[in-house]
């Protein structure tokens, strides 16, 4: 019964884009009879992940469909193609995203995934196209095509010809009355935010890269604006302004929280100052399932320490002991202006041979709180 459930969804994927209207309200019948015993319906190459939109671009993969901003479905190859066939959706039932995929893995929800492969489509909820670009594994190649809402050009990006070649060139641009601004990589750039009621970041750019006076702003989690000198796409020099126009001068635009000598020393000099309890065996307590929360203040200071994992409540009490002693950190920065930052550290490194060298690696998080 489930094959057949997979069998009428690949049948509504293949129509939906030529009739959304008409299947909008069959496509998601099909995806709640699918939902009842997913697993079932995936030993037939059919997969559904949950995706989170995220700030980088990068989707999150999330285990429930509420979490969600859209649905993608993934269906075994044509005849005569070894890709597979990707379509992801709103959760209108508008199509999201057309393309191929050549890699099928595990996301951390056991849940299916992909690697786009060749050219992909994707849309605006209103149906207009949103871009046209070529992958290359997890990279985009040759020219990538973007559009503004109502489906004119918006500019032209020239990324390189495979996977080893990463460069990315400014190449046209349009305004929105459609006027050429920027020809062969050489002219006047725009950036919008990504409802296009706002331009967010503007400049000149010469052989394809910023090169000029850059003005711009970030809107989230509070509002700044700067000016950045570019050299060769290299920031020569900037200002940012907070929202009371403190300016604060940078020469990095991002800057993660950081301890000054980088985050193992930071844990290696915890475990300096932390007094482990002994457990009823005599020995001293593992600290490899403890994970520390803290935030780094816009001076550098922690606060709200908080311990989480297998500790015991002497191992905790140790542990915001030794927090309390530590200093040194630098707070993360957005355009030189300060930020508060919560940082997600877990006490275990992993630690192995990269090539022919050992190294010590660990697991590190941080979100921004604002400024």
């Amino acid at each position: 019964m489930f094959y057949n459930y997979c069998v009428f969804m690949s049948f509504v994927i293949k129509t939906t884009w030529h009739y959304p209207k008409i299947l909008k309200y069959i496509f998601f019948a099909a995806l709640n009879l699918m939902f009842a015993d997913i697993a079932k319906c995936q030993n037939t190459d059919t997969t559904i992940v949950y995706y989170k939109e995220a700030m980088e671009g990068f989707p999150i993969p999330v285990a429930l469909l509420d979490s969600a901003d859209f649905i993608r479905i993934i269906t075994p190859p044509d005849s005569g193609d070894n890709r597979r066939n990707v379509r992801d959706y709103y959760k209108s039932g508008k199509i999201k995203l057309i393309g191929k995929a050549d890699t099928l893995f595990y996301n951390d929800f056991n849940k299916r995934t992909i690697r786009l492969t060749g050219e992909s489509v994707t849309f605006f909820e209103n149906g207009k196209r949103q871009s046209i670009v070529k992958w290359d594994g997890a990279t985009k190649v040759g020219m990538e095509y973007l559009f503004y809402l109502n489906g004119n050009p918006y500019c032209t990006m020239k990324h390189g010809s495979s996977a080893d070649d990463i460069k990315t060139l400014f190449w046209e641009c349009f305004d929105s009355k459609g006027i050429a601004i920027c020809k062969e990589g050489n002219g006047q750039w725009l950036v919008y935010d990504k409802n296009f009621k706002d331009i967010v970041r503007a400049g000149p750019v010469k052989k394809g890269v910023a090169d000029g006076e850059w003005h711009g702003k970030v809107m989230s989690p509070d509002s700044i604006k700067y000016t950045a000198i570019y050299k060769n796409d290299l920031v020569v020099s900037g200002v940012g302004y907070d929202k009371e126009g403190t300016a604060y001068p940078y020469k990095k635009e991002i800057e993660k929280a950081d301890y000054k000598q980088g985050p193992i020393v930071f844990i290696n000099v915890l475990k300096d100052h932390l007094i482990v309890p002994r457990g009823p065996d005599g020995k001293k307590v593992s600290l490899d399932s403890v994970v520390v929360t803290f935030v780094v203040e816009k001076d550098g200071n922690l606060s709200h320490q908080v311990v989480t994992g297998t500790a015991g409540p002497e191992l905790k009490d140790a542990l915001l002991t030794a927090l309390a002693k530590c200093k040194n950190w630098l707070p993360a920065r957005n355009h030189g202006i300060p930020l508060r930052t919560e940082v997600f550290l877990p006490l275990e490194f992993i630690a192995g041979f990269e090539g022919k060298h050992y190294a010590e690696r660990m697991f590190y998080m941080e979100k921004v709180l604002g400024f």
